[in-house]
């Protein structure tokens, strides 16, 4: 089902001018709560004996010695257990699956609070006019719950044995039944003591989630620090100091493999960062100080240094320039820089955890579900990243009102951190290049049974290459000002390697990970028209997304597919109501008056995916990270601003 979804805020800034422009104080305050409740379906067992975690075992028909299959030890079923509906003395375990109807969906409630703040103290106009500063500390803090509503398997093994005491009418810990969980019906025609038991099988566990980051800036510039004949040079320089916390807290239950699907572990992890730059900003030709083909030319640079509490350090440069070779009508720009990102707490602290996934067996050629487990990588290495930008931008004189522009990326990563993709993991695991604790275990049959794997790794590089399109215009006319925007990126090429020293392989137009969620894709774009006129604003909106591929699983084995490419269109309109009556007249005895209560006020209509279509068919339903499963979606909305 969609999640149920709740959220509110609140924000709210202020300033306060100490000594004029020279001084001024600032601050603001940001809150929001998210509750989101999600409704699964039953809960899966996997495997009744997985490589890790709680093992499901149905006892035999009646006490006493078994006749083949799992034993006693091997399973974790103690002596003297039975369940009289089995009707094989022998206990049940293995590869054995099922889901549990009878206990209901799982639910998944999470709560998350998030809290930012910042103080600050800035100033301009300072020395000889054209000196300023900004001081500022930052502060967020999120939390989140996670409230988990699954069967426990430890309960589950217990209303499976007619053994236990729970079924005892003398024990104290009797349920209120003597009868135990039957797992030899059918779903569709109900038991009706099985669904008596869920009760008792349910659990609620928790993980608790909480992260910090804390933020000090200081940034001192002049907007001339000297003159050249083109205009003044500016120059900024400042520090920075930042610290980051992680903490992530699982129930026990979690911990130990009790919930079906999910094992968790708790993990923790903080860092420090120290780091200063400076930027310049140089004006060769312009004003009154330009040549023909140099109307204006200004270049700009700048350099950050890095230290983090983890050792490394890192100097990152950034050079760009800005040529007008006419007039202000056709500028053209371009930017080189480099970049180095580390990995972030929650990859670099991330928990031993299991859960299934699917994958298509790079050996045998066919979907699987199969049981994972996901180890750290304490061998993570930052990212390191170069980019390249040049483009135009044209306002031509003889259509007053259009724009155009063209800015060409040229993107190169190494290293990148990425969550290791199951396939290739076990084709990199079974050719002999796993990483320390990575194992992959197949039956006599060749049939996958587990994967042991890192749940981040770096990959070699990754190259991204394409254009930006950007076409506006605006009408001024007596019946209002038209307005039309409509912006494009084409993706060219994405190369990615998925490990050092290996060959680059291209995506474009294919899937971004292997749960099918989302894509390279070689088009996407949006355009809107709008009309402003004495209050009312109304703007229609297209949205393109261009198609890819991917694979089906179908009874006939692994299909190729394309999915499609789609349009949807949106529309909003609103009206506010204006008002000319100056802030201080719409007061009385400092409160306001009725008769302007509705000044300043907006109301506000649209309906999302007017048509209502569907997201389009991929291997995952839909493709999560591009589409939003709503449908159409009609709100309303009324703004009420104060002062």
């Amino acid at each position: 089902e969609l999640p149920d979804t709740e959220r509110y805020g609140a924000f709210i800034m202020a300033d306060h001018k100490i000594f004029g422009e020279q001084m001024v104080a600032y601050g603001d305050v940001f809150f929001e709560r998210d509750d989101v409740r999600n409704d699964f379906g039953p809960a899966p067992t996997l495997a009744f004996q997985p490589v890790n975690g709680v093992t499901i075992a149905i006892p035999p028909h009646a006490p006493g010695p078994t006749v083949g299959g799992p034993s006693h030890a091997d399973t974790g079923v103690p002596p003297g257990a039975y369940n009289p509906f089995n009707p094989f003395q022998q206990i049940i375990s293995g590869n054995s699956q099922a889901s549990l109807f009878e206990f209901g969906n799982e639910k998944f409630d999470n709560l998350t609070d998030a809290f930012f703040t910042t103080v600050g103290l800035r100033g301009d106009k300072l020395l000889d006019g054209n000196w300023g500063y900004d001081a500022t500390f930052r502060y967020s803090h999120i939390d989140a719950t996670i409230d988990f509503t699954a069967p426990s398997k430890t309960r589950f093994n217990r209303v499976l044995n007619a053994a236990d005491p729970i079924f005892d009418p003398a024990s104290l810990q009797f349920i209120g039944t003597t009868i135990p969980f039957n797992p030899f019906g059918d779903f569709r025609r109900k038991i009706p003591n099985n669904y008596r038991l869920a009760d008792f099988v349910i659990v609620h566990p928790r993980e608790e989630d909480t992260g910090g980051l804390a933020v000090f800036d200081l940034n001192i510039y002049s907007t001339r620090l000297f003159d050249l004949p083109a205009g003044g040079v500016g120059l900024a320089f400042g520090a920075q100091f930042q610290d980051e916390m992680l903490s992530q807290d699982v129930d026990k239950r979690l911990e130990a493999g009790d919930i079906p699907v999910f094992q968790l572990r708790s993990a923790s992890g903080n860092r420090n960062l120290y780091a200063g730059y400076v930027e310049m900003n140089i004006p060769v030709f312009g004003n009154n100080f330009s040549i023909p083909g140099l109307h204006a030319l200004q270049f700009t640079g700048a350099a950050r240094y890095e230290s983090f509490s983890t050792g490394s350090n890192v100097m990152v440069p950034k050079v760009g320039l800005r040529w007008q070779p006419f007039d202000n009508s056709l500028t053209v720009r371009a930017t080189w820089g480099e970049g180095y990102r580390l990995p972030s707490l929650t990859q670099l602290n991330a928990s031993v955890f299991s859960s299934p996934q699917s994958l298509i067996d790079p050996k045998k050629e066919v979907a699987v579900f199969v049981p994972t487990v996901f180890l750290p990588n304490p061998d993570l290495q930052p990212e390191d990243s170069r980019s390249f930008t040049a483009g135009v931008v044209y306002s031509p004189k003889f259509a007053p009102g259009l724009t155009v522009s063209i800015d060409l990326f040229d993107i190169e990563t190494t290293g990148r951190v990425t969550s290791s993709d199951p396939a290739r993991t076990v084709t990199r695991i079974e050719s002999g290049n796993a990483f320390p604790g990575e194992s992959v275990v197949r039956d006599a049959n060749g049939n996958l049974v587990m994967i042991t794997q890192v749940a981040f790794q770096n990959t070699g590089t990754q190259k991204a290459r394409g254009a930006d399109f950007s076409i506006a215009y605006e009408l001024q006319t007596i019946v209002g000002t038209f307005r039309s925007t409509t912006l494009a990126t084409y993706l060219d090429s994405f190369q990615v390697s998925f490990l050092p020293g290996q060959a680059e392989q291209e995506l474009r137009s294919s899937v971004t990970n292997p749960f099918f969620e989302d894509a390279y894709l070689k088009w996407k774009g949006l355009s809107q028209l709008g009309w402003h006129w004495h209050g009312f604003d109304t703007v229609f909106t297209a949205h393109y997304r261009d198609g890819f591929h991917d694979v089906l699983f179908g009874p006939n084995g692994i299909n190729q597919h394309w999915v499609r490419q789609t349009w949807f269109f949106d529309v909003q309109a609103s009206y506010e109501i204006q008002t000319h009556t100056k802030p201080e007249e719409r007061l009385i005895n400092g409160w306001p008056s009725w008769r302007y209560l509705l000044d300043e006020t907006t109301v506000t209509f649209g309906v999302n995916n007017i048509f209502d279509h569907d997201p389009p068919r991929s291997n995952n339903n839909f493709p999560h990270l591009l589409y939003d499963p709503t449908g159409r979606f009609i709100y309303a909305s009324l703004t009420k601003r104060l002062w």
